[in-house]
């Protein structure tokens, strides 16, 4: 087994997805409108109207379109990162690119983005709905159901098992065999890649964009202004689409590392 099928370096990857994004700013910043704008108008519309108790199939139709719009965002780095030539000599390297004939599988990456969202996400759901009476049953200090506690450690154990199936939008949009992929790179058997850097990128940005809004946090009682909703509103916005492209590029370079024999 060659080392390239075994290391992952997560570090470089995170450093070198985030230094992608930043370099190209200019050419994707105005393309974040969409998706950008899409999530916003979602966010605003579940806090304005979403009743509180509402369920997670609702709260799930209703993203639906800002996921759309984050995959297809996110499907475009991919398409460049992945067929991004390597470069072997100190020339300069030529890249051409007709995004036009890689709209099919950026649309299927897209959609891939958002299958495994909802399925991952339902299933968190789900193991919710069944801790709910292991909650209970603690603060009532009543006797804490066995079954039930080996159940959500169960799915829970899974969840992070599944995780690395985040992968499929950059397999499709690369072109590449699923199976063999996951047979041949073991550096995602345990899915360690995939859930540090989902955690690293999303809490790194949480903390840089949301933690600073904290202050805005009202009584209990009261509600947010519609100033101070709208800046909440637009800022997990952002901080949503950035962190799932941050995440992506830093999943791709780590891809292309392992399959060019870099790492």
């Amino acid at each position: 087994m060659s080392k390239s099928e075994i290391n992952f370096p997560l570090w470089d990857c995170l450093k070198r997805g985030g230094l992608s994004l930043w370099l190209n700013r200019q050419a994707l910043l105005p393309l974040t409108a969409l998706p950008v704008g899409v999530t916003f108008v979602t966010l605003a519309l579940i806090r304005t109207y979403a009743p509180a108790d509402v369920s997670h199939f609702t709260q799930a139709l209703f993203q639906i379109p800002s996921d759309l719009a984050i995959g297809l965002f996110c499907s475009l780095i991919l398409v460049i990162i992945m067929n991004a030539p390597k470069k072997n000599t100190k020339d300069p390297v030529t890249f051409n690119l007709n995004l036009a004939d890689k709209k099919r599988v950026m649309f299927a990456g897209a959609v891939a983005h958002v299958v495994f969202s909802y399925l991952y996400i339902g299933a968190f759901a789900g193991t919710d709905l069944i801790a709910a009476p292991l909650r209970e049953a603690s603060a009532a200090k009543q006797e804490v159901r066995l079954d039930l506690t080996l159940l959500v450690i169960g799915m829970l154990v899974f969840g992070v098992y599944a995780i690395r199936f985040a992968l499929l939008p950059i397999l499709i949009v690369a072109g590449l065999d699923i199976k063999d992929f996951y047979r041949r790179f073991k550096g995602f058997g345990l899915s360690f890649p995939v859930l540090f850097i989902k955690l690293a990128t999303t809490f790194t940005l949480g903390i840089l964009i949301l933690l600073p809004l904290g202050a805005m946090t009202p009584p209990d009682g009261e509600t947010l202004t519609l100033a101070q909703g709208i800046v909440v509103d637009f800022a997990a916005a952002f901080a949503a689409v950035l962190s799932h492209a941050w995440g992506y590029a830093a999943l791709a370079i780590g891809m292309r590392y392992m399959i060019d024999g870099d790492a």
